[in-house]
């Protein structure tokens, strides 16, 4: 308790990340961006709060099925649809999870950037580029 009598506000989980996160945007705030904002962001969270930098990580990699980082990767994990509804033990065997674990320890220590696939990956348009429409509809506009 404080002095005053009132009682410390405590931060729930959910509250504290977006408290975190809302601190890396704030970095961000007025920087040109030399890559996909979302890479940014994450790399500024993870710069921020160190302890916590494996697991934003981890879940970023893990969600995009590691095609910011690695082609290998993302092509090793391009199997799980044809091969989970026949037999997801025989994938889980192949050597998609184990590469996929060997990027984020990677990524996190610094060792490959989370964006070292990012020119060719997820289609996310890098700075300068022209962005590009799925259905291969053309756009006039610029980043």
């Amino acid at each position: 308790m404080r002095r005053s009598g009132r009682r410390k506000r405590r931060w729930t989980p959910y509250e504290n990340v977006n408290l975190k996160l809302f601190a890396a945007m704030d970095k961000l705030r007025g920087r040109t961006a030399t890559g996909p904002p979302i890479i940014e962001l994450v790399n500024e969270y993870a710069r921020l709060f160190p302890d916590e930098a494996k697991r934003i990580y981890e879940l970023f990699i893990e969600t995009t099925w590691g095609a910011t980082a690695s082609q290998e990767v993302a092509a090793a994990l391009q199997h799980a649809p044809q091969l989970a509804p026949r037999d997801m033990a025989l994938f889980r065997q192949e050597r998609a999870f184990p590469l996929l674990d060997a990027l984020i320890v990677e990524v996190a220590g610094g060792k490959r950037a989370l964006d070292a696939n990012s020119d060719r990956s997820c289609g996310w348009p890098m700075p300068g580029s022209r962005l590009r429409h799925p259905f291969g509809i053309r756009s006039g506009h610029n980043l």
